[in-house]
C-alpha cells in the first residue's frame, strides 16, 4: 500500500494499482517474468522484484517505472530498508543495494548459493541467509559483510539451509535452518548458538513469539519452544505428521494445525499440556484466526470451523457449495471472510451467525485477503483482483426511489438537493454532491467522504421559466429553499 492506493504483483509480469477512491486499476509496472516479490516502500515509491532480474522502482508522482537492480538471475526476496537504501536478494548467490539519492546498486553480500530470504534489519545492520548453510550480517557503516551463522546439519535438506527471513526478539536474531536446527546469533557477543535441535527440518521462521519465547514448526512434526531467559528448548506439541507452518495465540496459548488426523492443536503454556481443539474431516489449512477469543480455521473439508476455548467446543460456521479453504482468511467488523476452491469468498457474520457469500469470481479463490478502509480484497485465479464494500453504506442506487423531481425554479445544485430531500426524506444531503448538470437532468454523487451513502443514481427535472406565478409558501416551508 503507497498514498492511499494498492499495488499487486502478478503472474504476468505486471504490477497492478488499485484506486479505492475512483474505483480503477491501471498497470504501472511491466515486467518480462513473474514476480514473486511483495515488494517495499521508501520514499513514497515502490521497489519490487521480478523474475527477469531486475529490480523495479515505480513512482506515482511522475508515473514512471525504471529498472534500479539488475541481477544474473531471479529475485524472489521481497527485500528490506535501512538508511534510505534498499537491499534484495538474487537466486544469482548475492545481496544488492540501490542508493536512490547517487542512483547506483551495488552488490554487498557475496554468498556461495541462491538467496530466497527477504532480510531482517537489527541495530542498522542487515542479515540475510543462504542456502550455502550461512546467515551474513552486512554493516553499511564499515561496508563489509561476514558470516554470523554456520549451519552444520547432518540432513539432506541441510543444502537448502536458510531459505527464510529471520526473527528477532531481545536483540538477537534467530534463523530456522531447513537441515535440523534453530540458530541463534547476539550481535553484542559476536556469539552463535543452536538454540533448537529439531530431529528433522525446521521448516519456517519463528513462527509465533509470545511472553519473550519463541516457537518454531519442524518436519520431525512437533512444534518447539525456546526460552532465552532459560536458555531452554521443549517440545510443546508432537504429532505423527507434518505439522504446517503458520500458529495462532490466544489467551496464553498456542495454536498448530498438523497433518495427522486432520487436527487442530492447542497448547496451555500456563500448565504445559496439549490438546485437541478442532477435529476435522480433511486437512485444516495453513493458519487460523482469532475474533473475539475463538479461533476459526479452514479445511480441506469444505468447511470453516469454530473452536470456542471457554466451552471448548468446536463448530462449522461456513460450508462452501462445492469447494475447499485451503488458506487463512481475514477479519473486518466482526466478520470473518475465507476465500474458496469453489470460485467464491465467504462471509460468516460472528453476530448473526450468518454465512454468505459476498464475492463470486472466475476461477479457484487460493488469495489470504486484504483489508483497507472497510473493503476487503481477494485474489482469483481468474486473473483478477475483486474489492467487496463491507460498511453498510446505502447505495444511492437504492435509496433514491423517486427520481422525478418534476419542475425546479433553476438547475443550482443546492436547489437540486433540496428537491430531492423532499422526495426521499430518508436521505442526508450534506454527504451528496451534484454533478453533470444540464437543462433536464444531473447525477447525485457521494462525498468521498461520506460515511453514510455510496454509488451514484441520476436524478430528472425541468426548469419551470415561468416568470409571473404563484408562490405556494407552504410548499416553500416544506422545501426549506427562502
Amino acid at each position: 500500500m503507497l498514498n492511499n492506493k494498492l499495488y499487486f504483483g502478478a503472474g504476468d509480469g505486471k504490477v497492478y494499482e488499485y484506486d479505492p477512491i475512483t474505483e480503477q486499476q491501471k498497470i504501472v509496472i511491466v515486467t518480462n517474468k513473474f514476480i514473486w516479490s511483495s515488494g517495499i516502500v521508501l520514499n513514497n515509491k515502490l521497489y519490487i522484484g521480478s523474475a527477469d532480474n531486475n529490480v523495479y522502482e515505480y513512482d506515482p508522482l511522475t508515473k514512471q517505472q525504471k529498472i534500479v537492480i539488475t541481477a544474473n538471475v531471479l529475485i524472489q526476496s521481497s527485500g528490506v530498508v535501512l538508511s534510505n537504501k534498499i537491499y534484495f536478494g538474487s537466486w544469482d548467490k548475492n545481496v544488492y543495494e540501490y542508493d536512490p539519492i547517487i542512483n547506483k546498486q551495488r552488490v554487498v553480500i557475496t554468498t556461495n548459493r541462491l538467496i530466497r530470504s527477504s532480510g531482517v534489519v537489527l541495530n542498522n545492520k542487515i542479515y540475510f541467509g543462504s542456502r550455502d548453510h550461512n546467515v551474513y550480517e552486512y554493516d553499511p557503516a564499515t561496508g563489509q559483510q561476514k558470516n554470523v551463522i554456520t549451519a552444520n546439519d547432518p540432513f539432506p535438506y541441510a543444502e537448502n539451509s536458510f531459505i527464510y527471513s529471520g526473527t528477532i526478539l531481545n536483540n538477537k536474531i534467530y534463523f530456522g535452518s531447513t537441515g535440523n536446527s534453530v540458530y541463534e546469533y547476539d550481535p553484542m557477543t559476536g556469539q552463535q548458538k543452536v538454540v533448537i535441535n529439531g530431529g528433522g527440518s525446521i521448516v519456517s521462521s519463528a513462527t509465533k513469539t509470545l511472553n519473550n519465547k519463541i516457537y518454531f514448526g519442524g518436519l520431525n512434526y512437533g512444534i518447539y519452544e525456546y526460552d532465552p531467559m532459560a536458555g531452554e528448548q521443549k517440545i510443546i506439541i508432537t504429532r505423527e505428521e507434518k505439522i504446517k507452518i503458520f500458529g495462532v495465540v490466544l489467551n496464553d496459548k498456542v495454536y498448530f494445525n498438523s497433518q495427522d488426523n486432520n487436527n487442530l492443536y492447542e497448547y496451555d503454556l500456563m500448565i504445559n499440556n496439549q490438546k485437541i481443539a478442532i477435529t476435522a474431516n480433511g486437512s485444516l489449512s495453513f493458519s487460523a484466526l482469532v475474533l473475539n477469543n475463538k479461533i476459526y480455521i479452514g479445511s480441506l473439508d469444505n468447511n470453516i470451523y469454530e473452536y470456542d476455548p471457554v466451552t471448548k467446543q468446536q463448530k462449522i460456521v461456513i460450508t462452501s457449495n462445492d469447494g475447499s479453504f485451503p488458506y487463512s482468511g481475514i477479519i473486518l467488523d466482526n466478520k470473518i471472510y475465507f476465500g474458496s476452491s469453489d470460485h467464491n469468498v465467504y462471509e460468516y457474520d460472528t453476530v448473526t451467525k450468518q454465512q454468505k457469500i459476498v464475492i463470486r469470481t472466475e476461477g479457484e479463490v487460493w488469495s489470504l485477503g486484504a483489508v483497507w478502509q472497510n473493503k476487503i480484497y481477494f485474489g482469483s485465479h481468474d486473473h483478477n483482483v475483486y474489492e467487496y464494500i463491507t460498511n453498510n453504506k446505502q447505495n444511492l442506487c437504492n435509496v433514491i426511489t423517486n427520481t422525478q423531481l418534476g419542475k425546479l425554479e433553476n438547475s443550482n445544485q443546492q436547489t437540486i438537493l433540496n428537491e430531492l430531500n423532499y422526495l426521499n426524506p430518508d436521505l442526508d444531503i450534506s454527504e451528496l454532491e451534484v454533478i453533470n448538470i444540464t437543462n433536464n437532468l444531473a447525477i447525485i454523487k457521494a462525498k468521498i467522504n461520506s460515511t453514510k451513502s455510496i454509488g451514484e443514481n441520476i436524478v430528472y427535472y425541468k426548469i419551470n421559466n415561468q416568470k409571473n406565478k404563484i408562490i405556494n409558501l407552504n410548499k416553500l416551508i416544506k422545501r426549506a429553499i427562502f
